[in-house]
C-alpha cells in the first residue's frame, strides 16, 4: 500500500542489495539487542524496543521513506512519553534522534544520498536555540531551564531529519499518511473508549483520561492531557480531508475517511473550547481556500450531521461558555473558573515581560515566577507554580521581544514556504501535491490559533508539521526536474 501513496513521475533511487553492508548490520543490532535485554533481566519490553529500534535503522537504511514514517508515527504517538509512565523505561526520544541523525549520515556516506533545503531553517531554529541558552545565564531555576533548552534542540532536530529526508513528492505523502495513520490509530482508541465507557483501562498507556468534579471525564490520549491532546489531534484534521479530496484509490479515501472522523470526535470528547475554535476557524481556511463543489458540500454536510449524532450535551454547554466571554453576554457576574485562572496567567506572562522585555526571564522559569506575580495580582487564589496558557505570552515571558520576534518569523517563513510549494506544484500541473501543502500550512495555522489557549508543554508536534512544510517547495523543484529532463529527451 505505501507504493500506492505516490502517484508522480519520480526518479527512484537504485534498489539497496540487501547483503550490501546490511547483513552485518542486523547480526550486531540483534546480538547488542539480546545483550542488553538479558544483561537487565526485562526481555519483554527492552526486547520490543530493540526491535523497534533494529527496525528503524533497517528501514531507513534500505528504505528511506519507511523509515521516516515508522520515526514521525513514534514520535507522534509519543511513544517515549508512554514507556516512561506504564514500563518505567528511560526516555526513547533522544537515542532516537541520535540514532536518525547517525543513520542520515551512513546513508549520505554509502549511498551518496542528497540533502536540500535543511540550511536555512537549520539556522534558524539554531538562532532560536542560541537566544534561549543566552537565558541559561540569569534563569532563577537553571536545572529547569538547562532541561527545556534540551527538549528544544531535540525537537528541532526532529523537523531537521524530517527536512532532510523528505526530498520527493512522494516521500511528503508517504510522510503525511504516517500522520493519519497514527492520527487513526490514537483515534480509534478514543472513541471506542468513549463509546463504550472503557475509562478504566488505558490501552497500554495510549488512551489515558483526565478526569474532574467540574468537567467529567475527558480523553487524554498519548499525551495524558485532554486539551493538548485535542491540539496535537486538530491538526491532522485538514491533512484528513485533503486525503479524502485527493487520493485515487477507494481503499485510502475510506482510510483518511475513517481518521477524519474518528479523529474529529476524539477532539471532542476531549471537550477542549480552545481545540474546537481552531478546528471551525481550520475548515473556514479550507472553504475559502477550496471553496467546496456541491456533492463535496453535502458530502461534508452529512459527515457533520452523523458527528453531531455523538457530541454530548455537557460539551455543547461547555462550547457555549465561549459566548460569556462577549461583551453583554449576560452572565451576572459569573465567570468560568478556568477562564478566571488563564486570565490570571496571561496577565501575569504580560507583567513578566514588562518587567523583563529584552531577553526574558529565562526559559522554562515562567512557573518559578508565577505564584510571585500572581499573588500581587490578586485574581487567581491558587497558591502554586501555574503556566502560561498561551504560546506567545510565554515566550514573551521566557524568550523576551527577540525570542518572540524570532518565534514570528519562523512559522512566517514556514507557511511562506507551504504556500509557494502550492504555487509550484499547481504550475506543474500537479493538483494533489497543490492541495496537500496548502493543507500543511493550514495545519500549522491551526495549531497556532490553539496556541493562543495553550502554552509550549508539547512543541515536538508543532516541529513534525514545520518539518513537512519546509520540505515541500523541495519536493515541488525536484517534480519540476524530473518533467523537464522528461521534456527534454521527447
Amino acid at each position: 500500500m505505501i507504493e500506492s501513496l505516490s502517484t508522480l513521475p519520480e526518479t527512484e533511487q537504485k534498489p539497496v542489495k540487501f547483503w550490501n553492508g546490511i547483513l552485518p548490520l542486523v547480526l550486531i543490532a540483534v546480538v547488542l539487542g539480546l545483550g542488553v535485554a538479558l544483561t537487565v533481566n526485562e526481555v519483554g519490553i527492552l526486547a520490543l524496543v530493540a526491535i523497534l529500534g533494529l527496525l528503524l535503522a533497517l528501514s531507513t537504511l534500505t528504505n528511506p521513506d519507511l523509515g521516516l514514517m515508522m520515526f514521525i508515527m513514534v514520535i507522534y504517538v509519543n511513544l517515549s512519553s508512554v514507556l516512561i509512565t506504564n514500563y518505567g523505561l528511560p526516555s526513547i526520544a533522544k537515542p532516537l534522534v541520535v540514532l536518525m541523525g547517525v543513520l542520515i549520515v551512513i546513508r549520505g556516506a554509502l549511498f551518496r544520498d542528497e540533502f536540500h533545503g535543511w540550511i536555512l531553517p537549520a539556522i534558524l531554529l539554531g538562532l532560536y536555540s542560541f537566544l534561549g541558552s543566552i537565558t541559561l545565564a540569569y534563569a532563577s531555576d537553571f536545572a529547569l531551564a538547562f532541561n527545556t533548552l534540551v527538549d528544544y534542540l531535540k525537537d528541532a532536530v526532529i523537523a531537521i531529519i524530517i527536512i532532510m529526508l523528505i526530498q520527493r513528492p512522494g516521500s511528503l505523502r508517504r510522510a503525511v499518511w504516517a500522520l493519519l495513520l497514527t492520527g487513526l490509530f490514537m483515534g480509534t482508541l478514543s472513541v471506542f473508549q468513549q463509546l463504550t465507557g472503557s475509562f478504566g483501562n488505558d490501552f497500554f498507556g495510549f488512551a489515558r483520561v483526565s478526569s474532574s468534579s467540574t468537567t467529567g471525564t475527558r480523553l487524554a490520549g498519548p499525551i495524558g492531557d485532554p486539551n493538548f491532546y485535542a491540539q496535537i489531534m486538530v491538526l491532522i484534521i485538514p491533512l484528513s480531508i485533503d486525503r479524502v479530496w485527493n487520493e485515487k484509490k477507494l481503499i485510502l479515501k475510506a482510510l483518511a475517511g475513517w481518521a477524519f472522523f474518528v479523529i474529529t470526535l476524539t477532539v471532542i470528547f476531549t471537550y477542549s473550547r480552545g481545540a474546537f475554535l481552531a478546528l471551525i476557524a481550520a475548515l473556514v481556511f479550507m472553504a475559502v481556500k477550496r471553496p467546496p463543489r456541491l456533492p463535496a458540500a453535502l458530502l461534508g454536510l452529512a459527515a457533520g450531521l452523523l458527528i453531531f449524532q455523538f457530541v454530548p450535551v455537557n460539551y455543547r454547554e461547555r462550547v457555549s461558555t465561549l459566548f460569556d466571554l462577549l461583551p453583554g453576554s449576560g452572565t451576572n457576574g459569573y465567570v468560568d473558573p478556568s477562564v478566571q485562572g488563564r486570565k490570571s496567567e496571561n496577565i501575569v506572562a504580560w507583567n513578566m515581560f514588562l518587567d523583563n522585555p529584552i531577553l526574558g526571564v529565562g526559559l522554562g522559569n515562567y512557573n518559578a515566577y508565577y505564584e510571585q506575580y500572581s499573588r500581587k495580582l490578586g485574581i487567581d487564589p491558587r497558591r502554586e507554580g501555574r503556566s502560561a496558557h498561551n504560546l506567545y505570552l510565554e515566550i514573551a515571558a521566557e524568550r523576551g521581544i527577540f525570542g518572540l520576534l524570532l518565534f514570528a518569523s519562523i512559522v512566517t517563513l514556514t507557511l511562506v514556504q507551504a504556500f509557494k510549494a502550492e504555487k509550484l506544484f499547481k504550475e506543474l500541473g500537479h493538483k494533489s501535491m497543490s492541495d496537500l501543502s496548502a493543507l500543511l500550512g493550514i495545519s500549522i495555522l491551526t495549531y497556532l490559533i490553539t496556541a493562543i489557549f495553550l502554552h509550549d508543554a508539547f512543541p515536538r508536534f508543532l516541529w513534525v508539521i514545520v518539518g513537512l512544510a519546509w520540505s515541500a517547495p523541495q519536493c515541488a523543484r525536484y517534480a519540476s526536474r524530473v518533467a523537464q529532463s522528461k521534456l527534454a529527451k521527447t
